[in-house]
């Protein structure tokens, strides 16, 4: 194995668990979701932002999925992982990341579509798993502010990361 290939893995790891930590180590509950919003979705843009669609996928999937099981919400692990998955890769296929230019109209779409993957695939999970869609709209709400969290603080995280060039030193 290349010296390329082993520091792709490790930087896969090192987001997969980042992601898995942000969305453990807050978790404020929203209502009528049975969910939390938390900062690992801001991770999981950074990942398909800065390193592309394939670590949004990986890290994204794995790491929410991960928080699923540790924090007590395994009946969803699975659904996390296909949504959180799809929702990295389709970031990172629209976004566009050039350094110093991460405030870009791709980057916000490419966000946008993340987060409308985000509701709809929790919405169409819950009215399976709750007895309809009247009990799933109640979710909506939530999980779009859970999405919009998660641009505001990509960007908190992402501007200085970018400033410093940080995919270029990290791989």
């Amino acid at each position: 194995m290349n010296k390329e290939k082993i520091k792709g893995i490790t930087v896969m790891a090192m987001l997969t668990a980042l992601i898995a930590v942000a969305t453990l180590i807050i978790q404020i509950p929203t209502p009528g979701t049975n969910g939390y919003v938390h900062p690992g979705d801001s991770l999981i843009f950074f990942s398909a932002i800065f390193f592309g669609r394939k670590y949004g996928f990986v890290a994204g999937g794995v790491g929410s999925a991960l928080a699923d099981l540790i924090s007590g919400y395994a009946f969803w692990a699975p659904w996390t992982f296909i949504i959180k998955s799809i929702m990295g890769l389709i970031v990172g296929v629209l976004a566009y990341y050039e350094q110093g230019k991460l405030f870009n109209v791709r980057n916000i779409l490419a966000m946008v579509a993340g987060t409308i993957i985000l509701v709809f695939g929790y919405f169409l999970v819950s009215s399976q798993m709750q007895g309809g869609v009247a009990a799933a709209i109640t979710g909506i709400p939530g999980n779009i502010i859970q999405g919009i969290v998660g641009m505001i603080l990509f960007y908190l995280i992402g501007y200085p990361l970018d400033k410093v060039n940080i995919k270029n030193k990290i791989l």
